[in-house]
């Protein structure tokens, strides 16, 4: 009976799953199941799979993340957003040494605030897995699914040239596009920045034109400049044209998921599909959406750490 251990996370994935993929809680509702189903059963197998699972995380990725931060030094600009990946393996080595002078040190001082420093780290880790296996879920479900129309949100032109970050985005819709009948209304959203010839969604049409789309079903809203604004003055946009229907945002696949929780926020009937992204360039743009979320929803994170902490202090002070 090990497994009921797992069955009340796993009502409430199903729950919230049910009444609206979009919600960042069915995330942690789905980890919750997996880490349940994982300590709870008796399985030879579950418990070599969770032991192989801890030491790919804490040997395998920390290295991986490092070696991905160097490349990133090496094919993007040196911002902090692409340098995630390569603090992120750092922080996983440093909270690898702190675990082992906590078990192997007593209960002193020091080591209850590297135990805190674990247990925080422990679960910004289980937060990202969380998000990274469901994003991959909601993006499973979105496969095949039909809409009147697609808005593709906009990014960082070069001049007036379309880069292959947004190629991949417009080359998606352009393929919904052509498969779906009756045929979508295509949105091109995005504003122009400081250093663009012109306006993201005048780039991101030409593009399309070009690829031989017929500017009739292409709409232009060239005023926007957060995921936010793309998706507001699409919709408005889409209502002027009389355009009704189910409509979903297409986006990179790091982006997806966000972009499909900011849309339920902001009480828009909007879904959200991902394009491919260069493989070198998804670790760190994951994790910048990951710390996103988390600043989205910072008050429960920290009602959840806070408690976790207090656990911990009481399980210290008993000891």
């Amino acid at each position: 009976m090990s497994w009921l251990i797992a069955l009340i996370p796993a009502v409430m994935f199903i729950r919230g799953f049910r009444r609206d993929r979009r919600r960042v809680s069915n995330a942690v509702w789905l980890g919750a199941t997996l880490v349940f189903s994982a300590l709870g059963s008796t399985s030879p197998l579950a418990g070599w799979t969770f032991a192989l699972a801890l030491l790919g995380i804490g040997v395998v990725l920390p290295i991986a993340l490092i070696f991905n931060g160097l490349e990133m030094l090496q094919r993007e600009r040196r911002t902090l957003a692409n340098l995630l990946s390569f603090i992120a393996g750092i922080a996983i080595i440093v909270v690898d040494i702190s675990f082992i002078v906590v078990a192997a040190g007593g209960l002193g001082p020091i080591q209850t605030v590297l135990g805190i420093g674990v247990l925080l780290a422990g679960y910004v880790g289980f937060f990202c897995t969380s998000v990274l296996l469901y994003s991959i879920l909601y993006g499973i479900f979105m496969r095949g699914a039909q809409f009147s129309a697609l808005i593709v949100l906009g990014s960082r032109v070069i001049g007036d040239r379309v880069p292959r970050l947004l190629a991949n985005r417009l080359d998606k819709a352009a393929a919904i596009h052509a498969r779906q009948e009756p045929k979508p209304v295509l949105v091109m959203s995005g504003g122009q920045g400081p250093d663009e010839e012109v306006a993201e969604a005048t780039a991101m049409r030409n593009y399309l034109v070009q690829k031989g789309l017929p500017e009739d079903v292409i709409l232009v809203e060239d005023k926007s400049t957060t995921t936010e604004e793309n998706l507001r003055y699409s919709m408005e946009l889409l209502r002027n044209n009389n355009v009704q229907g189910p409509v979903a945002a297409v986006t990179n696949n790091y982006h997806a998921f966000r972009a499909a929780v900011t849309a339920r926020r902001l009480g828009m009937p909007i879904e959200a599909i991902g394009a491919p992204t260069a493989n070198y360039f998804l670790p760190s743009a994951f994790l910048r959406e990951v710390i996103a979320l988390m600043r989205e929803n910072k008050i429960a994170h920290a009602i959840l750490c806070g408690t976790m902490i207090s656990l911990y202090l009481l399980l210290v002070y008993m000891a």
